[in-house]
């Protein structure tokens, strides 16, 4: 279909493709009631189920729609690095609102199909393909096997369909004069503005096929038509990289301070995936024992090219006349050979034969943030869908029953070996009044309470704890985020009461009376929470609270207890054994490093904290920081309370402890802050 026929006919097109693949969607995802209550897969889906209630919230509340304080509480965390999605989460919140959260998300599931479908078919149509070999390519493109395995819960990565309209925008940009042209432009620049909200892989895969698309378009243009066409593309860009750079800065400040990603030599694409059924294709029952040895998961071990696609592909080579696809073939191809990641694999054997990843990962480490790098092998399709469209119009032009029925034929054949296995369906196992997250939603904050909701210690910081948050709706310590924020992370890995919840391992020093003190002030929590479930059961039982309340089999409940602890006169961290005798007393040290040596005191780090059983008075903060560059030590207490004095030696911080500043429990929550080498803390105490 050329630039030049009328708009209200692709449009009109588009309208009865969308029906089409949107049918088609329906099918493979095997639609059904239950779709009113589960999400469609699991997994993940309940991370993405979870944005939409976070947009929700914000849309209703007000607040920050990148930062959350629902998790990794009280502190909060960014949602830079994480699968917000806003291209699905904003319309998926609305949604939510009238037709219920599950069903939106579902609905998302669905239009993704249907959006990657109708945008390859307009492509396709702009490049010369009738409506049915549209279509076929079209099918190719939505429903292949990497790109259907992301119906199981990478919500965020069904979004594909953006790259074809972007490029539909460009073409349309360059094959066009005066408003027409500059209209696309923008119009381009909006579809890769969607991508940088939809998933970060996906916009760089997006970038990659627009500028080898510009490439191509400007080296082919006649010298009276590049400089036209350079311009278009330069705003496209321009426009994108405008609209998406406060979430470009976000992302590089959240890979800067989170956690690694996935491991990019085991998440990526074997090359005998390339041609071996994966696990969700129901063809994978004639190839079982090769399949099985590709030991990913269903969502990351997708990778099946098929052979129709790949036989259309290379007739359409054949033809020295049929250039349009030379950009979509480089940048399919450079995706392709950056999704076998740094080694190529041959199904879990890693071959030593260094790849283009490895030395970009080396030039540019960020690229190894995420570290799933098969999830560039969707890119491929790109130019395999557009083959197959204009092969099979190749056919169908001959007008012949031969060519027709071998059209059939592939068509038949395609269809069986993408055919996708049911995706199932996952239901929250909690009832509406459960009565585990029941009585933590209908419990009242307690008076020290940092923020409008007590925090819930769940010992599961994995997905299933976000199916309990949707239950209780009060703010969690942990969160399941696509990357946890490292210093969040290694703060409570190093916690003397957290941390040995994270590590079946480590046994926790703290006494019961005093681990709830630390709870409940350093971290705001009032209750514990943990599936029913070893180990996590049998760690939170560590802290020998009293179990408050339950739902078998599913969930346990611990209130954390508020108990008075008697005050201390001193306390002692000149040598292990005064740290232990101060400890069995009711005091609490968080954030400081391993006692090293013989050291007389402990080391903080930048920032850490003293749980401290005291009585109003004046109080000594012995420290020490030896060394040429004196630190300033802040320390703050109570209610807006706080000492600071820069640290040369010896030296003692005054603290002058008033009858407000003491919680009800007896103890002050000293929070001491320093820059990376830390002060050496001897002890506290009484001077009056």
């Amino acid at each position: 279909m050329s630039d030049e026929r009328p708009s209200l006919r692709l449009g009109l097109e588009s309208f009865f493709a969308a029906l089409a693949g949107t049918a088609l969607a329906l099918l493979a995802l095997r639609a059904r009631p239950a779709w009113n209550h589960a999400v469609i897969g699991g997994g993940d889906a309940w991370q993405n189920l979870w944005n939409l209630h976070h947009v929700d919230r914000v849309l209703q509340t007000g607040g920050s729609l990148w930062r959350t304080d629902r998790l990794w509480a009280p502190e909060g965390c960014s949602l830079y690095a994480h699968t917000l999605s806003l291209t699905n989460s904003l319309p998926g919140a609305l949604l939510g609102r009238s037709a219920g959260f599950f069903s939106a998300y579902n609905a998302l599931v669905v239009f993704a199909f249907t959006l990657a479908f109708v945008a390859l078919y307009r492509l396709a149509r702009r490049l010369g393909a009738g409506p049915l070999s549209a279509a076929a390519g079209a099918a190719v493109f939505a429903f292949a096997p990497p790109h259907f395995a992301r119906a199981l819960g990478h919500l965020n990565l069904l979004g594909t369909g953006w790259i074809p309209l972007s490029l539909e925008a460009l073409f349309v940009a360059s094959r066009s004069a005066g408003a027409r042209r500059w209209g696309a432009a923008a119009l381009a620049g909006a579809a890769l503005s969607a991508l940088a909200f939809t998933d970060w892989y996906l916009a760089l895969l997006g970038a990659l096929a627009a500028a080898c698309f510009a490439v191509f378009e400007v080296v082919r243009a006649g010298r009276g038509q590049r400089a036209g066409r350079a311009a278009a593309f330069g705003l496209a860009a321009a426009l994108s990289l405008a609209a998406s750079f406060p979430a470009i800065r976000g992302l590089s400040r959240a890979a800067s301070s989170g956690t690694g990603g996935h491991e990019s030599r085991w998440c990526s694409t074997a090359l005998t995936s390339l041609v071996v059924p994966s696990r969700i294709q129901l063809a994978s029952a004639l190839t079982p024992a090769l399949t099985e040895r590709n030991h990913q998961n269903l969502a990351e071990g997708a990778g099946y090219l098929g052979l129709v696609p790949l036989l259309a592909l290379l007739v359409i080579r054949k033809d020295p006349r049929r250039r349009e696809l030379d950009f979509a073939l480089v940048a399919g191809g450079v995706a392709l050979v950056l999704s076998l990641g740094p080694q190529p694999r041959v199904f879990d054997r890693l071959l030593d034969v260094p790849l283009p990843w490895a030395g970009l990962a080396r030039i540019f480490p960020a690229l190894d943030f995420g570290g799933c790098v098969n999830r560039f092998e969707v890119l491929a399709f790109l130019p395999l869908a557009l083959a197959t469209a204009l092969a099979c119009e190749r056919l169908l032009a001959r007008r012949t029953r031969a060519a027709t029925a071998v059209a059939l034929v592939a068509a038949l054949f395609l269809a069986a070996e993408y055919a996708p296995k049911d995706p199932g369906i996952m239901e929250s196992p909690f009832a509406a009044g459960d009565p585990a997250l029941t009585a933590i939603a209908r419990a009242r904050p307690h008076a020290g309470a940092a923020t409008e909701d007590s925090v819930v210690l769940d010992v599961d910081p994995g997905a299933g704890a976000l199916i309990r948050q949707l239950g209780h709706g009060r703010a969690q310590t942990f969160g399941y985020l696509s990357r946890p924020p490292g210093i969040a992370l290694a703060e409570r890995r190093s916690d003397p009461v957290i941390g040995p919840l994270l590590d079946a391992g480590r046994k926790s020093r703290v006494p019961k009376d005093a681990a709830a003190a630390w709870l409940r002030h350093r971290w705001h929590v009032d209750f514990v929470l943990a599936p029913d479930v070893s180990p996590e059961r049998e760690l939170a039982a560590r802290l020998g609270f009293e179990r408050t309340a339950y739902s078998p089999t599913l969930a346990l409940v611990w209130a954390v207890p508020d108990v008075v602890l008697a005050p201390l006169e001193e306390v002692g961290f000149g040598t292990a054994e005064k740290e232990n005798a101060a400890l069995a007393l009711g005091a609490v040290a968080g954030g400081f490093r391993e006692r090293q040596g013989a050291e007389a005191g402990l080391w903080t780090t930048a920032r850490a904290f003293l749980l401290v059983p005291v009585a109003p008075g004046t109080w000594s903060l012995d420290v020490a920081a030896p060394g040429r560059f004196p630190p300033r030590l802040a320390v703050r207490w109570g209610r807006g309370r706080e000492a600071s004095r820069t640290v040369d030696g010896e030296t003692s911080v005054e603290l002058t402890i008033a009858p407000a500043d003491v919680h009800a429990d007896g103890t002050v929550l000293l929070a001491l802050e320093t820059d990376e080498e830390g002060v050496l803390v001897r002890g506290l105490r009484s001077r009056r």
